[in-house]
C-alpha cells in the first residue's frame, strides 16, 4: 500500500508562531495503557516471536534511515516500559487514509505485545493533501495537554472518513473535554509549535510520506499490510530474545 507523498507545499510554516513554552506533551497520559488488552508474554508467543526471527533472516527487509529523535520522555508512548524489548515509532497523519488502514495493524501489534513493544506515535500532516490534518494534529497535543491524547488519537482515527472541524470537536466532547477550549487552542495556535516540532524531526529522520514505521531505531521499509509489519516487529522481538 503506497504511502501518502511529502509535498513542497508541506513545508512551509503554515501559521505564525507564539513565543514561550512549546512543549506541553502529556507526559503521563502519554504512557496510557489500555488494561484490558495486556496479556502475559507466554512461552507460546516468546517461542513464535524466535521462530519469526530465525524464518526471517534470510529475507529481512534492508534497514532504512536511523531515527534521528530518539524515543524521549516527552513522546506520546504506549506499551511496553521497562519491559520492552521492541519499539516502533510511527509518523502520521489523522487524515491519511493509509494511516487510517494502518491504524489496526498497529492496534493488533499492541494487543499481542503490548508489555514487551514501545509504540510512540508523532505527528506529520500532510496538510497540501489533507485539508485538516494540522487541526486533527494540534487537537491531539491539545489532548496530551490535559493527558487524553490516546483517547483523541484513537477518536480521529475512527472518525477519519468525515474529518472535519465539527467532527474534531465533536470527538473532544466525547472524550469528556471542552470544545471551546480547543477552538481557542487553535484560534492561539498553541499546539502548532508541537506539531512543527514532530514534522521536522520526521523530516531529518527522512520521512517523504505516511504512514512512516521505524523499528528499532531504523526506517522500516517493507510492506506494513498483509501481515509484513506484524511479522517484521514479531522478528524483532525474537532477535532480542535470542541474544538474551
Amino acid at each position: 500500500m503506497p504511502a501518502i507523498r511529502l509535498s513542497s507545499v508541506d513545508l512551509p510554516e503554515p501559521l505564525p508562531l507564539l513565543e514561550g513554552p512549546t512543549d506541553l506533551r502529556d507526559r503521563d497520559g502519554g504512557h496510557e495503557r489500555r488494561q484490558a488488552s495486556i496479556i502475559p508474554w507466554s512461552r507460546a508467543a516468546r517461542r513464535l516471536c524466535m521462530l519469526r526471527a530465525m524464518s526471517s533472516t534470510e529475507a529481512a527487509t534492508p534497514a532504512g534511515p536511523p531515527l534521528a529523535i530518539p524515543i524521549g520522555p516527552s513522546d506520546h508512548v504506549r506499551g511496553g516500559g521497562e519491559s520492552a524489548v521492541a519499539t516502533l515509532v510511527e509518523y502520521g497523519d489523522y487524515e491519511c487514509p493509509q494511516c487510517a488502514q494502518a491504524y489496526p495493524v498497529v492496534q493488533e501489534l499492541q494487543d499481542k505485545l503490548l508489555n514487551i513493544l514501545m509504540f510512540s506515535f508523532r505527528n506529520f500532516p500532510i496538510t497540501s493533501a489533507h485539508p485538516h490534518a494540522q487541526q486533527a494534529a494540534e487537537a491531539a497535543e491539545w489532548a496530551a495537554s490535559q493527558g487524553r491524547f490516546w483517547d483523541m488519537h484513537d477518536g480521529l482515527y475512527r472518525r477519519r472518513a468525515k474529518l472535519s472541524e465539527d467532527i474534531i470537536l465533536e470527538v473532544a466532547a466525547e472524550i469528556g473535554l471542552p470544545p471551546a477550549s480547543l477552538r481557542e487552542a487553535w484560534a492561539q495556535h498553541t499546539f502548532f509549535p508541537r506539531v512543527k516540532d514532530d514534522f521536522r524531526g520526521g523530516l531529518r529522520s527522512e520521512v517523504a510520506g505516511t504512514p512512516t514505521f521505524f523499528l528499532q531505531g531504523r526506517r522500516y521499509d517493507g510492506k506494513w499490510d498483509g501481515g509484513e509489519l506484524v511479522r517484521a516487529v514479531e522478528a524483532a522481538v525474537g532477535a532480542v530474545v535470542q541474544r538474551t
